[in-house]
């Protein structure tokens, strides 16, 4: 696949290299760095995950709108410093296209989870584990270590941890 290639209807196909790339498959995050399918399939995951979360249209539209502002920025900054820091050799959109697959994730969250603490043991796996993701993604994709994507990303996260930080 190469990333001038065409827009086609593949859902299933996709949502298997999603599952790929949760269990950390080192080649679909490969093959989907390569396709702008990635893209659209994986923006349709972010949006229906956050629908299953909020499940009312009118508040997942402003979450949508949000939560990409939020990924662009972020997986922009991280990528940014990676490149300068670390002389990271991936581009942010081949970087972008497996991170959005994996926002399959998010899917997790909406699962009833019955217990003492049932929204903060729905909400910590899938973003404790996509934290790993993330960094798994980052080591394949820009090749570098794993001690440099930690650094990038907690190097990215300090803006917008002192944006909530002082938002209040």
């Amino acid at each position: 696949m190469v990333e001038s290639e065409s827009l086609r209807f593949a859902p299933l196909h996709y949502f298997r290299e999603a599952i790929a790339i949760v269990t950390l498959n080192e080649q679909a995050m490969e093959r989907t760095a390569q396709t702008n399918n990635a893209l659209l399939y994986g923006f349709v995951f972010l949006v229906s995950g956050l629908y299953l979360q909020n499940r009312k249209l009118s508040d997942t539209a402003v979450t949508v709108i949000a939560v990409t502002l939020v990924f662009l920025a972020y997986n922009g900054a991280a990528h940014s410093i990676m490149r300068w820091l670390f002389r990271a050799t991936g581009t942010y959109w081949k970087l972008a296209r497996p991170l959005l697959l994996a926002s399959l994730l998010s899917w997790i969250a909406a699962v009833p989870v019955v217990g003492k603490y049932p929204l903060i043991a729905r909400m910590s796996f899938p973003e404790i584990w996509g934290v790993v993701v993330w960094i798994a993604v980052c080591i394949k994709i820009e090749g570098i270590k794993r001690w440099q994507a930690i650094t990038a990303g907690l190097i990215a996260a300090v803006p917008f941890a002192l944006l909530i930080l002082y938002a209040e």
